[in-house]
C-alpha cells in the first residue's frame, strides 16, 4: 500500500481542526508543513507552531512570523472549544477514558494533548473540564531514522531500550525499527509484534497499518501491554516484539513476562540520563532483570532520532559492587557519533 509523504502527514493532523483554521494550516507551503511538529492551540493566545527551526504564529493572512504579528490568529474561547468537539469527533463522551489520561490519538497516530482543569473521583483522575488548550503533535514516518542506530549497534539491534526526553525521535526511530526487522534491511527477515496501546506506531485503521511496519509484522493495537505482550508470546511466535513508552509497572510485568519466555523485547522510555533512568522505580528492576542489554540514549528535540550515547551491559564486578545507582555494570562504549574503547579490551 501507499503511505503518505511528510506534507501529507501534516495535512492529515490539520484536517480535523474546524475549518478557519484548517484552511490556513492547509494552505501553507509543503516545504513549511514539512518543518512542522506541533501545532499548539491555546486560549486567549495565538496559534503556535513547533518546527525544527524555531517557533512560529500563524496570521489571519496565512503568513507564519517569529512573533505574534498584529493580525495573528488569536483562539478564544467558542473557537477552543470547537477544536476540542472537533479532535473527539462530536463525541465527546466516547473519549472518556482518552481524556482520563490527557490525550486522544487521531487517525494517522497524531496525537493530541489536552490540558484543562482535572475532574478527580475518589482521589482518581475521572476526566477533565475547562479546556485550555491543545497540543496536536504531527506523527510522522522517517524512512531510514533508525539507521544511525542500526549502524552503531553493528546491527544487533535486540534488547535494545531507547531512552530520551520528549520530541527527542523514540517513536519514529522504533517505527523504523520495525519496518527494517520485517523487511529485510538488516540481512533477513524477522517475524515482529508491535504493541500500539496509544496508536501511534502503526496508526491502524480499518484493520490496516497507515504507517510502514515492513511485511511481517502483526499489531496489537489499543491493548494493555502486559496484555498484548503475553498473547503475543501464546499466538503470535515472533522474534522480536516492540512496544514504546514503558510508564508504569504494569507494562514493566508485561515485559518481563517476554524475558521468561525468550522473546527479545526492543522499547522506549522517558529517561534524558542514566540518573533519570534509574531513578524511575517502575523501570529500574526491567533494566536490572537482563531483559535490556543495550541502552541508548537519544539527543535532544532539536534533532530527533539522533543517537547520543549507548551503553552496553555486562556482569556486576567488584569494582561496581560500591555502586549503588546500578545493579548491574553498563559500559559506555559510543558517544557522540564515536566508538568508546573499553580498557579492558573487549569489543562492543
Amino acid at each position: 500500500m501507499a503511505f503518505l509523504p511528510t506534507d501529507k502527514k501534516f495535512d492529515q493532523a490539520a484536517a480535523v481542526l474546524p475549518a478557519r483554521i484548517r484552511a490556513l494550516l492547509l494552505a501553507l507551503p509543503p516545504q513549511e508543513k514539512r518543518q512542522i511538529r506541533e501545532i499548539r492551540i491555546r486560549a486567549g493566545l495565538p496559534i503556535h507552531l513547533c518546527t525544527g527551526k524555531g517557533h512560529f504564529f500563524l496570521a489571519a493572512s496565512g503568513l507564519l512570523t517569529g512573533q505574534p504579528s498584529d493580525d495573528a490568529l488569536v483562539v478564544d474561547r467558542p473557537l477552543l472549544t470547537e477544536c476540542f468537539r472537533t479532535v473527539c469527533g462530536y463525541s465527546v463522551h466516547a473519549h472518556q477514558e482518552d481524556l482520563r489520561r490527557g490525550f486522544i490519538t487521531l487517525p494517522g497516530g497524531h496525537r493530541v494533548g489536552i490540558c484543562g482543569t482535572c475532574v478527580c473521583e475518589a482521589g482518581e483522575i475521572a476526566g477533565v473540564r475547562d479546556i485550555s488548550s491543545l497540543n496536536i503533535r504531527v506523527a510522522r514516518e522517517v524512512t531510514g531514522a533508525a539507521g544511525p542506530l542500526v549502524q552503531a549497534l553493528g546491527g544487533r539491534v535486540g534488547g535494545t531500550l531507547l531512552a530520551g526526553v520528549p520530541g527527542c525521535g523514540k517513536t519514529t526511530v522504533l517505527r523504523d525499527l520495525a519496518r527494517q526487522l520485517g523487511d529485510g534491511s538488516l540481512g533477513q527477515i524477522f517475524k515482529t509484534t508491535v504493541i500500539d496501546e496509544r496508536g501511534e506506531l502503526a496508526a491502524m485503521s480499518g484493520g490496516v497499518p497507515q504507517n510502514n511496519l515492513g511485511y511481517c509484522c502483526d499489531v496489537l493495537s489499543g491493548y494493555p501491554k502486559g496484555d498484548a505482550i503475553l498473547q503475543a508470546i501464546r499466538t503470535l511466535s515472533p522474534d522480536y516484539i516492540l512496544c514504546d513508552e514503558i510508564g508504569d509497572e504494569r507494562d514493566a510485568a508485561g515485559l518481563m513476562a517476554s524475558v521468561y519466555a525468550g522473546v527479545t523485547m526492543i522499547a522506549t522510555v522517558h529517561a534524558g540520563s542514566m540518573e533519570e533512568l534509574f531513578s524511575r522505580t517502575a523501570i529500574r528492576p526491567l533494566v536490572d532483570s537482563g531483559a535490556f542489554s543495550t541502552l541508548c540514549f537519544l539527543g535532544d528535540a532539536s534533532q530527533p532520532g539522533r543517537v547520543h550515547s549507548i551503553y552496553q551491559a555486562g556482569e556486576k564486578d567488584a569494582e561496581n559492587l560500591r555502586n549503588d545507582l546500578y545493579d548491574r555494570r553498563w559500559r559506555l562504549c559510543w558517544t557522540q557519533g564515536l566508538p568508546v574503547p573499553d580498557p579492558a579490551g573487549r569489543s562492543a
